[in-house]
């Protein structure tokens, strides 16, 4: 399937590591302790802007990079031979680099697949895809793959975003209630 689908029916997740409730135990007391680490901000510095901007979220494919600005801007670099980078390129690109969205959008989150990524736009909930895009990964309604930010027309209000190797998943706000959609292969 090429366009988001609803997940319909009940889902359940797991709430134990293992069945093992002494990795649970050391879980909870790692997380504990990673809470009392004040960490720093770390700052980045792209080719294409003088000032370092400050890193909020990064995720990585296969051998690329897409990082999400405190200020919601996207940097992108690697391996770029499937339009994975989202710079209107096929070719690696070995330092950051600034992607542009139409109409100077700012992103909310991001998830990368193994050569796709998705963004959900700050304000409107909207998803913009890009990079491969044979298996309907992109949610375009279409198997072609792009190598610019597009946006997956006619779904609006999502929350939150994530990417597989080849297929995505989102969920969208709808009324008081959230929906799973999910979409490729």
């Amino acid at each position: 399937q090429n366009r988001p689908t609803l997940v319909r029916g009940k889902c359940g997740f797991a709430s134990r590591l293992s069945g093992s409730t002494e990795m649970v135990e050391r879980t909870e007391r790692h997380i504990s302790e990673l809470k009392k680490v004040k960490m720093a901000g770390t700052s980045v510095s792209s080719v294409d802007q003088k000032e370092p901007w400050t890193l909020a979220q990064l995720g990585c494919g296969t051998a690329f990079t897409v990082a999400r600005a405190n200020s919601g801007l996207l940097y992108s670099w690697g391996r770029g031979d499937q339009g994975q980078l989202g710079l209107g390129i096929v070719e690696d690109v070995w330092a950051p680099r600034q992607l542009h969205f139409p109409g100077g959008r700012l992103v909310a989150d991001i998830a990368v697949g193994f050569d796709h990524v998705i963004a959900l736009v700050h304000g409107t909930g909207e998803i913009f895809s890009w990079g491969k895009g044979e298996d309907g990964q992109l949610g375009t309604g279409h198997s072609k793959g792009s190598l610019e930010p597009i946006p997956i027309v006619g779904f609006r209000h999502f929350i939150r975003c994530s990417a597989g190797d080849q297929h995505s998943a989102a969920i969208r706000r709808v009324g008081n209630k959230n929906r799973l959609y999910t979409w490729g292969s």
